[in-house]
């Protein structure tokens, strides 16, 4: 207890140095691509931030068409998985999912309708199989959704269902799922404050569950794991670590609901909460790495790319200038630290700046090298945000014709890890997907 109380005590010293109290600084759960957090504030009063941003058509912005596809209905969900990057998955009003190849505009696969319209986000998992032929591997893909309490599992390669579970429980988050056969584990949690995991017994061809855990409090942030460790937090303010074989590996105490899932990086877990603190976590045993004060409340999950190893983004909620986005540094350090036995050994910690911040910002639509593409609440403008200086540089009106009319479009809100897609897509209320192509150098 006594070591626990000094390293914390330490990593806050560490986080002062580096100005993480800093949050003055100038400038839901359903699975619509919307999914901005919450906000009461006039969307004109938002947009103060990007009053003087020029806005410029189609032909004078890096972007150009790439592709149209006309769905039999309006959408009502779309994601982008990072197991499968250049595949949209779009559910429709008819209660259909579709597989677009986002490169094409190609429909891989079309499911039959479930039972209802999608309430809770889906996971994709893509696990490497030996083959019948010795060496050979073969991808399995899985996409996990549930619709009226029924969990349903379908091959994400050809939107076959391969079986469904009737869940005995109300689910509250979505569904994360790792390994495949015997190995297979889905954790869900449910409003009882319950983890619940699922498995599928091959040879009988029955899913059931194999183990829960008691949270004592029900988990609202989508259980997420790496490295057979998974971790889901709860409206009491703990976030729970587990293995595969429920074993409770360390509970992290957070002080106020936790609404977005975390995210990892290397050894580090990030993630927020309501009570206007964004965390740093060592993911393998708990340990408080680095914390950062804000001035508001972060209600989702934060965003960071492979390409950007020191930056991680997130999102804060409220009641007025204090909404939008922040670029946070985020620095790996080490302090020395002598035990009881006067041992020397270092610390690891996580220096946390805020390096800027944009105000009102809720949706992540596109992102390069050089630029985050976000829009604002219900607004179809998207605005090229320097991802160095946090400086927005231009705005473009995606729902703007070539004649100077408006059409009516909504977003596709996704992050691109890995750089792979590069596009904005965006879909009109009959259903029919526009997608457009970044063009030219990559540095935009």
């Amino acid at each position: 207890m006594r070591f626990s109380m000094l390293l914390t005590a330490m990593v806050l010293a560490a986080c002062a140095i580096s100005a993480c109290g800093g949050g003055s600084s100038t400038t839901s759960r359903s699975t619509k691509s919307s999914g901005s957090a919450r906000t009461t504030v006039a969307t004109k009063d938002l947009k103060m931030a990007t009053a003087d941003v020029e806005v410029r058509s189609l032909a004078e912005v890096p972007f150009e068409f790439s592709w149209d596809l006309q769905l039999p209905a309006a959408v009502h969900a779309s994601w982008v998985s990072e197991a499968i990057p250049d595949t949209l998955f779009v559910q429709t009003t008819k209660k259909q999912i579709h597989a677009i190849e986002i490169k094409s505009g190609h429909t891989k696969w079309v499911t039959r309708p479930l039972p209802k319209l999608m309430e809770l986000g889906a996971y994709v998992v893509s696990e490497e199989l030996s083959g019948r032929k010795k060496g050979s591997v073969i991808l399995d893909n899985r996409l996990y959704v549930i619709s009226d309490s029924v969990l349903f599992c379908i091959d994400a390669s050809y939107g076959q269902i391969i079986w469904r579970f009737a869940l005995p429980f109300e689910p509250s988050t979505a569904p994360y799922a790792t390994g495949s056969g015997e190995g297979l584990r889905v954790f869900i949690g449910d409003w009882q404050g319950r983890l619940r995991v699922v498995t599928y017994h091959e040879e009988k061809g029955n899913p059931y569950v194999l183990w829960q855990w008691n949270l004592r409090g029900a988990p609202m942030a989508d259980p997420i794991g790496s490295g057979g460790l998974m971790y889901i937090g709860n409206d009491r303010g703990a976030l729970d670590c587990f293995d595969h074989d429920r074993d409770l590996k360390w509970t992290y105490k957070i002080g106020n609901n936790m609404l977005g899932a975390p995210i990892h990086r290397g050894r580090s877990l990030y993630f927020g909460s309501i009570d206007n603190v964004f965390h740093a976590v060592n993911r393998l045993s708990g340990q408080t790495m680095g914390q950062l004060y804000l001035d508001a409340p972060i209600e989702r999950s934060p965003f960071m790319f492979t390409y950007d190893p020191k930056r991680v983004y997130l999102w804060t909620a409220g009641n007025g200038k204090e909404q939008g986005l922040y670029g946070v540094d985020s620095i790996p350090d080490s302090i020395p630290y002598k035990d009881t036995a006067d041992e020397l050994f270092p610390l690891e910690v996580e220096r946390l700046k805020i390096a800027w911040f944009v105000r009102g910002m809720t949706r992540l639509v596109a992102a390069t090298k050089k630029h985050l593409f976000t829009t604002y609440p219900g607004d179809s403008t998207v605005y090229a945000i320097n991802r160095m200086t946090g400086s927005v540089e231009w705005g473009w009106d995606v729902g703007a014709t070539e004649d100077g009319k408006r059409t009516a479009v909504d977003l596709c809100e996704y992050v691109d890890h890995n750089g792979v897609n590069q596009s904005v897509i965006s879909y009109d209320p009959t259903g029919k997907i526009t997608s457009y192509k970044l063009f030219g150098q990559m540095g935009y």
